[in-house]
Formats: C-alpha cells, sequence, structure tokens
C-alpha cells in the first residue's frame, strides 16, 4: 500500500505516472522491491538509472532527473548543515543555519579543471583543425575515368559483371567500371574519438559551471537591490539583510562571479566552435570512452594529442561521472529526498521566526519522525501553533490544535524540468484527483528567476502560492519554489504561513456574543446614553466602539463586585439569624429575618450568574478586538483605536499611527465574502510595473494577506481570495 504525500490518500498500487518522491511505501506485509532493491517501509518511489521506477515486476513512467545537477549538490550540501545543527540546538540551530548554499563562495575560486581547460586548449584545438587521419584501402567498383590503381581480381570481376560494360571490339571488352583500389582518410579512431567526447565532456562541465555561477549572480544581485534600496520596501529589505547577514561583501562577490562567468563563457565558446569542424561531424555520436583511456603511441608521443590526454585524466579525476549502480543511485536518491525534506523544514522555521513566532517546546527535534514543535507569538495578536512531522517526512501545522495545513516537500523541480503540456496535465490531475481535509502545500526546489524556466507565465503563476482560489478550501494544492540560490525563498514561505496561520483569525471579527446580551445589560442599567456600543445581529451581538465597550466593562465590574459583596453580606446575615434560632432566642422575626437574607443572597448570586459570565465573555471579545489593533509590520499597538473604523457589515480597517500601515477584514463586491488584507504605506510605488511571477517576494514579502493589484488609475485594490474579483 501506498500513501500520497500530498493528498494523504491511501493507495493500493502506484500510479501510471507520477513525480519522484510523490509517493511513499506504507506497509511492509509483503516483501517490495523498489528499481530491484528491497524497499523498506517509508521508502520513497523513485526511477532508477533508465528513468524507469520498477515496482517488483510492474513498470511506472516517471523522471529520471528529479532536480538540476547544481541544485542538487546545493541542497545536498546545505541539508547535512541543517541536519548538523538541529541536532545541537533545536530551534535554535536551525535559526543560525544560512539560507543559500554553504558552498557558494567556494564556487567564486576557479576550479582547478578551469586552469587546466585554459591551459592545454590551445593542443585541443590543434588536433581539431588538424587531426591524425588513418589511411584505408577499399576494394570499389568505381568508373574507369576515376581508377588509379586496379585491384588483384579487376578481370576475373568484369568478366563477371557485363553490366559494366561499355562495349565489345575485336580487341576485347570495352569497362564502363572497373574493381579498383580506392584509398581513403578515416578520422573514426580511438584518439579522435578519445578528443571528440572530452569537448562533449567539457562543454557540459562548463554549462553547468556558467548556470550555478549565474544562480549566485542573481542571488547576489538581488542582495545588492534589497541593500541599495534599489527593490522592495524597506520591511522586506530589512529582513533580507538580517538573513544575508555580513558574511560577505556582496558587490564585490558579484563583480568576481559575473568575471568568472565572462571568461568560462569564453572557453566554452571555443569549444562550441570545435563542433562545427570535419573531425566532430566524423565521429559517431554513439561513440563512447570508457572513464580510464589506454595510452597509445600518438597519446604518448605526439605533440597535441599527449595534452589531450592529460586533459581527460585531470577532467575524469575532478569531474568525471563515476560509474553509479542502481543500489547506490537508489540510497543517493533517498538520501537527497531527505535532504530536501530537512531544508525545506529549516524553511519553514525560518519563516515562523520572522512572523514572530518563538519556541515554546524545548528540544524538539523536527529532523526526527513524529516529532512536533510549539510556537508561539509573545505580541498581539498571540496564537499559538504547532508544526508536527510525520513518518513520511511532511509537515502539518496547526493553529490553537486544528491543522490548518499540510506541507510536503518534493524533490522534483517543476519548474526547471516540466513543458508547459505536462505541467498543465499533472495540475488538471491533481485537481481531479482525491482531495485531503486540509490544504496542502508543495515546497519544491526552484526560483523565481526569469532565467530558469521556460515555462509561460500563466502556467509559473500556478505553480507558485497565490491566495487565489485556496481560500480555506479542504484539500486545495499549491505551490512554493524553494532554492539555496534564491534569497527570498523564506520570505515567499512566510508569506503563505502568514496566509494559513493568520487569515483564520482575522476572519473570527466579529467576536460574537449571547443574542440577550443587550436585554442582560438594559435590565442592570448599563448601556447608558450609547445604545450602538453593542450592535444587535440576526446571529447575536457584537462588539462595538472599543472604548466604549472598556468603560462598560468597568462599569459591569462595579456592578459584580457589589453583587459579590450583596452575597457575602446576605449570606452573612442569613447565618447569623440561622445561629440565633438555634440558641433558641424567642423573637418571632428571627425566621422571617432569615428567610429575607437568604433570599437578597438568592436574588443577588441570580444578578451576578447572569451578569458575570458576559463580563467575561465581553472582556475576551474585547481583548481579541484589541489584537487586531496591533500593526503587524511595525508591532505598534494602536492603543486608542484613534484610526480604527470598525463597520456593521463585519468588515473593519486600521491604520497605524506609526507607521501608517494599514490592514482589516474587507468585502469582495462580486461574491460578497470577507477577505483579510494588509496594506503597506506607499504600496502602489512598489508595485508598479511589476508582474512577473514572484513579484510579491521582490516587493512586500510577507506584509500581504489578499494580493494586492495596481489598477490603471493608480489605486491600489485587492484580490478575492475566494473568486479572483478585484
Amino acid at each position: 500500500m501506498f500513501e500520497s504525500r500530498i493528498t494523504g490518500a491511501a493507495l493500493e498500487s502506484a500510479p501510471g505516472r507520477f513525480m519522484p518522491g510523490e509517493f511513499m511505501l506504507l506497509s511492509e506485509g509483503n516483501p517490495v522491491a523498489i528499481n530491484g532493491q528491497e524497499a523498506s517501509i517509508h521508502d520513497l518511489l523513485i526511477c532508477d538509472l533508465d528513468g524507469v521506477c520498477r515496482l517488483n515486476d510492474q513498470r511506472f513512467a516517471c523522471d529520471r532527473f528529479a532536480c538540476l545537477p547544481e541544485e542538487t549538490d546545493a541542497i545536498d550540501r546545505l541539508g547535512a548543515e541543517v541536519a548538523g545543527h538541529s541536532r545541537e540546538w533545536m530551534w535554535e540551530g536551525l535559526l543560525t543555519v544560512g539560507v543559500v548554499d554553504p558552498g557558494w563562495q567556494e564556487d567564486l575560486g576557479r576550479h582547478p579543471l578551469e586552469l587546466a581547460i585554459k591551459e592545454y586548449l590551445p593542443y585541443l584545438r590543434n588536433v581539431f583543425h588538424r587531426p591524425i587521419r588513418h589511411l584505408r584501402i577499399d576494394t570499389e567498383s568505381v568508373l574507369t575515368a576515376k581508377a588509379r590503381r586496379l585491384a588483384k581480381a579487376a578481370p576475373d570481376y568484369l568478366a563477371a559483371h557485363p553490366e559494366d560494360w561499355d562495349g565489345r571490339t575485336v580487341l576485347g571488352v570495352k569497362p564502363k567500371r572497373v574493381l579498383a583500389k580506392v584509398r581513403q582518410e578515416e578520422l573514426d579512431i580511438y584518439e579522435n574519438r578519445l578528443a571528440v567526447r572530452l569537448v562533449d565532456h567539457l562543454s557540459l562541465f562548463l554549462a553547468r559551471r556558467i548556470r550555478r555561477l549565474r544562480e549566485i549572480e542573481g542571488m547576489l544581485a538581488a542582495v545588492g537591490d534589497f541593500g541599495q534600496q534599489l527593490r522592495g520596501s524597506h520591511w522586506l529589505q530589512n529582513r533580507v539583510s538580517r538573513l544575508w547577514g555580513d558574511t560577505m561583501q556582496s558587490s564585490r562577490s558579484l563583480h568576481v562571479a559575473r568575471e568568472l562567468q565572462k571568461n568560462l563563457t569564453q572557453l566554452r565558446v571555443q569549444l562550441l566552435g570545435m563542433m562545427d569542424t570535419e573531425l566532430y561531424e566524423n565521429v559517431p555520436r554513439r561513440a563512447r570512452i570508457a572513464g580510464q583511456i589506454r595510452m597509445t603511441n600518438i597519446l604518448r608521443n605526439d605533440a597535441n594529442y599527449r595534452f589531450v590526454a592529460i586533459l581527460w585524466q585531470t577532467w575524469f579525476e575532478l569531474a568525471g561521472e563515476k560509474p553509479e549502480t542502481d543500489a547506490d543511485f537508489y540510497r543517493r536518491m533517498q538520501r537527497v529526498h531527505e535532504r530536501h525534506a530537512q531544508v525545506s523544514t529549516m524553511y519553514v522555521v525560518k519563516a515562523l521566526a520572522q512572523l514572530g513566532f518563538t519556541e515554546v517546546t524545548r528540544n524538539a527535534d523536527l529532523m526526527q519522525p513524529d516529532s512536533e514543535l510549539v510556537v508561539t507569538r509573545p505580541e498581539e495578536p498571540r496564537i499559538t501553533a504547532s508544526i508536527r512531522r510525520k513518518e513520511n517526512r511532511t509537515l502539518f501545522v496547526g493553529v490553537h490544535d486544528r491543522p490548518v495545513l499540510r506541507i510536503a516537500p518534493v524533490f522534483y523541480g517543476l519548474l526547471d524540468l516540466m513543458t508547459e503540456r505536462s505541467a498543465l496535465a499533472y495540475l488538471e490531475a491533481l485537481r481531479a484527483g482525491p482531495r485531503g481535509d486540509i490544504p496542502c502545500l508543495v515546497v519544491f526546489p526552484g526560483s523565481m528567476a526569469s532565467s530558469r524556466s521556460a515555462l509561460p507565465s500563466s502556467v509559473q503563476d500556478r505553480m507558485t502560492f497565490a491566495a487565489v482560489d485556496i481560500g480555506m478550501s479542504a484539500g486545495a494544492v499549491r505551490f512554493v519554489p524553494v532554492s539555496p540560490y534564491d534569497i527570498t525563498s523564506t520570505e515567499r514561505l512566510a508569506r503563505c504561513l502568514r496566509w494559513f496561520i493568520f487569515s483564520g483569525y482575522f476572519l473570527q471579527y466579529p467576536w460574537m456574543l449571547p443574542a440577550n446580551s443587550q436585554a442582560i445589560l438594559t435590565r442592570h442599567g448599563l448601556l447608558g446614553p450609547a445604545p450602538h456600543t453593542l450592535i444587535k445581529t440576526d446571529s447575536g451581538t457584537r462588539i462595538g466602539k472599543i472604548d466604549q465597550t472598556q468603560r462598560l466593562i468597568e462599569e459591569m465590574a462595579g456592578k459584580c463586585e457589589t453583587w459579590e459583596k450583596e452575597v457575602a453580606a446576605s449570606e452573612a446575615a442569613a447565618t447569623h439569624f440561622e445561629d440565633l434560632i438555634q440558641k433558641k432566642h424567642h423573637d418571632p422575626s428571627l425566621r422571617g429575618q432569615a428567610r429575607a437574607a437568604k433570599e437578597k443572597a438568592r436574588t443577588a448570586r441570580a444578578q451576578l450568574a447572569e451578569l458575570d459570565p458576559l463580563r467575561t465573555d465581553l472582556a475576551r471579545a474585547l481583548s481579541y478586538t484589541r489584537s487586531l489593533m496591533t500593526c503587524p509590520c511595525c508591532g505598534t499597538v494602536n492603543a486608542d483605536a484613534a484610526s480604527a473604523v470598525l463597520r456593521d457589515n463585519a468588515t473593519f480597517g486600521v491604520k497605524c499611527v506609526e507607521c501608517e500601515c494599514e490592514w482589516g477584514i474587507g468585502i469582495c463586491g462580486e461574491c460578497h465574502r470577507r477577505y483579510p488584507f494588509i496594506r503597506i504605506a506607499r504600496i502602489e510605488r512598489y508595485i508598479e510595473g511589476v508582474n512577473a511571477p514572484g513579484w510579491e517576494e521582490m516587493t512586500v514579502g510577507q506584509d500581504i494577506l489578499a494580493t494586492p493589484r495596481l489598477l490603471p488609475d493608480g489605486t491600489v485594490r485587492f484580490e478575492c481570495p475566494w473568486c479572483g474579483h478585484v
């Protein structure tokens, strides 16, 4: 039996086509072999070296390369560092881990193979321009005018083939074609095959190095833009600066990355030029050379070929792909999938810390299965959240003991490896397939950089998180890319978690009180001259003006205190009268006075029982409403609520007196459903002219709930998370 890590559905057998790591072995009742390897419970379904997943005797289509090679290496390195730090300090350890590839600074240095390519490239170029050729003499039937040297069997061949006669004379046969010896120059020899395959290997090595440097350049350029305040809000700039720290001067590193990328591109252009030569075209593409070469006389003694042999050996030692068995590949891919889950967990922890959460549960190692971490916000709004890791490497996020989100780390580069057709087909299969009971966020390796994906923007938008069309619907699946080369990965996850954790808290407004609240307060004479303090609705009574409600609670507390004193005094009087009666006092009024004291105590207790619960509910409602007055950007508590507008249609809006940020609950003009929003000051300046996928993380980051849109008239409206209407 298998379990979908995305939907949580249990399947008796694997589907026809799936992503690597999407399904996990759930039971071990019967022996199961995955790709010829004995599988253990909780192993993931992955493919073999041939791009096929073999499950016992069944074969399923699957993608071999789950991610770009350079990103796989980066995730492997970062995941190893995350695993080490989590064992040492748990929550604190994960917060100390960097968010980018720990080996990026080493990548800015010159690789020894690059130096060897630069040194021996002239000799390799000479080989392609003046290759050694072997002469081969063949016997062929050619036109008589082209024959230079007849073969020994030419007379017998001519006698047996009259179709090659041009005519007959009295002297004999006049031939049209004769059997002659033809000399041909052969380029397909071992030494030339070695040179051709070396060009292929070196070109691939340089392409990967250039791609990695391009990722580092994009990361450093983004950091530089944030640092120089050329991009994003100042809240976003400060958070990125804290993530990046002072580990390196990004401007100098950016210059080094660009220069190195330029030099390697020049080397690769020269290698690509060799692919247009006669030698490259005459060596079959299927001609392969094993890792270790055999040294021939040409490779030992020729002035050019001997350096080709040296360059091959250098490549094989430093960058050659070593032979890998199915067992080695299976174990390596299972490890890399686990590394990606560890990296995703680290990003989730950092995102929660950015949202203001601190650890409550001590020594909770989220790298271990069935572990749980409880976090809370020490500031308003005070929300308690939990993260529980399951055996299938998924994380469940809960708010006040209520699960709200499943996070499924899937090691597959959706943006990098999928075509438009396959991406749309997969999204449609997810939409039509079984759904879980809570929304799922698929965390996959990738970046929103424009150079990474060839997918159209419309498809990329569906491969990245957006509040549109997910709302709080059960089982909805959305995607979020993270990458060790993308400095905004934490910001992107924080934006997702803010929606799932905070939107439900916002939408609890207004805090509803019992429907008879106004009647109770009227009976006690507490509404006074401000009848709009509590507003009657069909489903109950909601809180109104905050300052008036505070005064009302104080009046209620005074009333309750009076009733409590009266209860105590009446009970004491009744007890006193009963004591006198027991002592056989003959005053006939004692029994009447005792009954009156008991009745007075009962009446006061009834008044207190009616008013005190309402006072508690009203105080809780006021505390909740006041928590909504805390600015989500700067944390300023707008205690006087002078800029808060509590509307009658269950919406509200607040404007911070410190940073001028606005937040609250709006209502859609199309579907008439409520949605939470955050609008930072001068947001139109940040989002103007940006519409590329992932623009939210580059402009406002986590400081939004509903997605803001800039209209042609310059006003900012919010996209309804339920219907998409702006």
